[in-house]
């Protein structure tokens, strides 16, 4: 956000920051059993690579998984994401309460297994944020079933012949953990903005990961650019490449919150070509470095400073430290005495 004055914010969109690659997260535990190790292959890391950009989940917690399938599992992974392998409807829940960031991948059921379809429903309604992943056994898995764990929040779906084939496994596990991302970061940000802003700022960050562009974000909402565009003219908001700068700022400042998370890895992640122009574009929007956000509350602050923008208000501060010059201002004088 770029502008002379904090009670009259300008609403000239800057530019969006792109380019980069990132890097995903892996996590370890005595019973995870994850693929063989770095392929030697050049052909191999270029295709991995091409994914690094959108971010893989903390580990894959895979349930009632076919012991066919779990080889094609574990090559599908190539040893980029831990798998941990489970039968046990208890230790299931329990794993699911002990760990944070854990995608959850659930064979789709036969017509006759009810029981498992009354379970996965049962996960879905407790742990409404946990990304989860259906695997459909072809030959064995109920159509049905694929729609009612549809409806009820299965993200994504794979298909066994495919799930050790290249990076199809690691792609639908990260296009899951984004969806998840963002509507995790959309629940803590609790902004106050109309349904129209809400639909279409959601909708952005389902992209934020990456450096987004007009058209893209035009495609997303089913909308012709210049039809956005209006959209948003009608509706009080900012042009559609402010909420775009918007939305790449509360991703910033979800991953800011992460415990362990650097900056450097953070610009990776979110696909910024440095540190620098992160911080940069952080700055631009919210005048604050990521520091100063990370020490106060990233996702309160920038989603208060992004509704600032909706309904026109001056911008909140945030907490700065003083000076010395300034500490030695406000300190109380000694009065001088006569004698």
């Amino acid at each position: 956000m770029t502008g002379r004055s904090r009670s009259e914010p300008d609403r000239t969109p800057p530019a969006v920051s792109g380019g980069g690659a990132g890097a995903s997260s892996t996590s370890a535990s005595s019973s995870v059993t994850s693929g063989s190790g770095t392929s030697s292959s050049k052909s191999a890391a270029a295709i991995t690579g091409l994914r690094l950009r959108t971010p893989a989940p903390a580990g894959i917690l895979a349930y009632q998984i076919p012991a066919s399938c779990q080889a094609d599992v574990r090559a599908g992974l190539a040893g980029k994401v831990a798998v941990e392998f489970t039968s046990s409807w208890r230790e299931c829940q329990e794993r699911l309460l002990d760990r944070a960031g854990v995608t959850l991948l659930v064979p789709i059921p036969s017509a006759r297994e009810t029981d498992l379809l009354e379970q996965l429903v049962s996960i879905r309604e407790r742990f409404p944020h946990v990304a989860m992943v259906g695997l459909f056994v072809e030959g064995v898995s109920d159509l049905s079933a694929t729609a009612k764990l549809g409806a009820r929040g299965v993200s994504d779906v794979i298909t066994s012949s495919r799930i050790g084939a290249g990076h199809a496994l690691l792609d639908t596990l990260s296009h899951s953990e984004t969806e998840g991302v963002a509507t995790r970061l959309w629940r803590l940000a609790h902004l106050d903005v109309n349904d129209e802003c809400a639909t279409l700022l959601r909708t952005t960050l389902r992209l934020a990961h990456q450096p987004v562009t007009l058209p893209q974000l035009a495609r997303a909402a089913r909308m012709h650019e210049r039809t956005l565009r209006k959209y948003c003219e009608q509706y009080g908001m900012p042009s559609p490449q402010h909420i775009i700068g918007w939305a790449r700022c509360l991703m910033v400042a979800y991953y800011l919150e992460e415990e362990g998370r650097t900056i450097q890895s953070i610009a990776g992640l979110l696909a910024f070509p440095s540190p620098a122009l992160m911080a940069n574009h952080i700055r631009r929007y919210t005048r604050q470095t990521p520091r100063d956000l990370r020490a106060y509350g990233a996702v309160r602050i920038v989603g208060r400073m992004f509704e600032a923008q909706i309904i026109k208000t001056a911008i909140p501060e945030i907490p700065r430290a003083a000076t010395v010059g300034e500490a030695r201002e406000a300190a109380p004088r000694p009065k001088l005495r006569l004698i």
